[in-house]
């Protein structure tokens, strides 16, 4: 009986856990979202896109770098558009000019055997057939083809006062050099036959015909308000001028640089106009620095120019 008893009560109990057990899992709660929100964007950005969507980002993108590249060369453009108002240069021109520099640079930078100085044989001594001194040689005439034409010789007078002027042929002079490259004049004629050549006159004052005029004349240079002097002409051995020496007109008088123009570059007006010289003055500043002659420690320099010359005595005054 007691047995019995037991069993009822165990079965009891058993049910009892069994109901207990099943009404606590009925009883549970669902686990409660904290952040919906992001669950969501977890959720969004885990998703993969589909080729749709890649496809419509790629166009976008492609849409966003064209128009940024249009825009960039749209203002490359403005900047390289050349304006049509400003005149282009003609290559020709400027080849023309580069020469035309180039010939100015490269010019004589020292007197040679080739060449004379005009302003050494102004005032020099002109020895006739007998040897004496007969005149003196007092100024050339250049004319418009840049050769000295006539040379004009004054005789008579006293220490260089009075005399008489006469016009000579300019290739009637022997012009040479002695030993300490002073310049020998002679002509082949006696003081009587100087007397009796027609007096020289100048028709004009200032025309700038006259050798004399140049020298010490201030020439302006191109495209500038800055002038430069005229110390000498460069003559060749038959009398062309070819090159004038020049320095900057405020140290002239006391040596400074001198340059060698080609003679071709300058321009005279008649009368009062003046004097200009086709050159600006950076084609100017660049020439080469003219020198009168080598340097006397230069034995070859010298040996050149003893053989090119004559080398004389002077003739007896």
């Amino acid at each position: 009986m007691t047995k019995m008893l037991l069993s009822s009560a165990s079965a009891v109990a058993l049910a009892l856990s069994v109901a207990t057990a099943s009404s606590l899992q009925q009883d549970d709660p669902q686990p409660i979202e904290e952040n919906p929100p992001a669950s969501e964007t977890i959720e969004e950005m885990s998703t993969p896109n589909t080729p749709e969507d890649l496809q419509e980002e790629s166009l976008e993108a492609k849409t966003e770098v064209r128009t940024e590249t249009n825009v960039e060369t749209q203002a490359v453009a403005e900047v390289k558009e050349p304006d049509t108002n400003e005149p282009v240069a003609d290559p020709t021109e400027l080849a023309e000019a580069e020469s035309e520099t180039n010939e100015a640079l490269s010019v004589l930078s020292n007197l040679t055997a080739d060449y004379m100085s005009a302003r050494d044989i102004l005032g020099a001594p002109v020895f006739g057939v007998n040897g004496e001194r007969i005149a003196r040689v007092d100024d050339f005439v250049i004319g418009a083809d840049d050769q000295v034409e006539e040379a004009i010789l004054l005789s008579g007078g006293f220490f260089g006062l009075g005399g008489q002027k006469a016009a000579v042929d300019f290739d009637r002079l022997n012009i040479t050099y002695d030993f300490d490259r002073d310049p020998l004049v002679t002509v082949s004629m006696t003081e009587e036959s100087i007397k009796g050549v027609a007096e020289y006159k100048q028709t004009e004052a200032n025309d700038w015909s006259l050798a004399s005029e140049l020298i010490g004349a201030s020439g302006n240079l191109a495209e500038s308000d800055r002038d430069v002097t005229i110390t000498d002409i460069i003559l060749s051995m038959d009398g062309e001028a070819e090159y004038l020496i020049a320095a900057d007109g405020l140290i002239a008088s006391f040596g400074g640089d001198r340059r060698a123009i080609d003679y071709s570059r300058l321009t005279v007006a008649q009368g009062d106009g003046g004097v200009t010289i086709d050159l600006t003055p950076s084609t100017y500043d660049n020439m080469t620095l003219f020198t009168y002659r080598p340097d006397a420690k230069d034995d070859l320099a010298e040996a050149d120019w003893s053989e090119d010359h004559d080398k004389k005595e002077k003739p007896r005054k």
